[in-house]
């Protein structure tokens, strides 16, 4: 059964911990980072991570495997339910400037996409593990090409060191949090998020 895992069952244990930086690019080129515990990423095609991802759920160890991905797995809409940002996706600069990474614009709208697939594959071949998701935030690098593997291990030593919360509108006015695929028949409800740095 995957579920939105609870604020207070994120603690770091190697033997327990999935971590996952989404790419959803075309046959053969190996977008998504996939790190198990404490062991060094993997750079994989999409399929070979949801793949690799199958057969650690269902060779774990009977404890809750908890699997965090990087990508938006709660949205979050107004009261006329247009999209609205969440507050960890909004960050005030000590100059003034405030730089966002929406969840609902860009490369957001992408990886939600190909989090939706992993988790479609993953719970119909994983029906008897307990899997608890944890959303992971990696932001504000400043453009360029991104790291994968310096991205999962960023949001590791996240898991270690605490840094994780709740996720809460940006604008309070009658919001709507809500799993980022209820909306296609897989609720998983709302995960805290972790937040790592580049």
């Amino acid at each position: 059964m995957i579920r939105a895992a609870q604020l207070d069952e994120v603690r770091w244990d190697p033997d327990r911990w999935v971590i996952v930086d989404l790419g959803f690019a075309a046959s053969g080129r190996k977008s998504t980072a996939v790190m198990v515990g404490d062991a060094e990423p993997d750079l994989l095609d999409f399929a070979t991570a949801c793949d690799r991802l199958i057969a650690v759920a269902q060779n774990s160890s009977g404890q809750p495997l908890m699997l965090v991905l990087e990508a938006p797995l709660s949205v979050c809409f107004d009261d006329k339910r247009n999209p609205i940002g969440r507050d960890f996706e909004r960050k005030s600069g000590a100059d003034g400037r405030v730089t966002t990474r929406y969840w609902y614009a860009g490369l957001g709208c992408g990886v939600l996409v190909a989090a939706g697939h992993m988790l479609a594959r993953l719970s119909t071949k994983t029906q008897s593990v307990d899997i608890r998701l944890v959303e992971g935030f990696v932001s504000y690098s400043g453009g360029g090409t991104s790291d994968h593997g310096q991205d999962v291990k960023s949001l590791r030593e996240s898991i270690r060191n605490g840094t994780v919360c709740l996720p809460k509108p940006i604008n309070k006015r009658a919001a709507i949090l809500e799993s980022s695929f209820s909306a296609f028949g897989m609720d998983f409800g709302v995960p805290p998020v972790v937040i790592g740095r580049k």
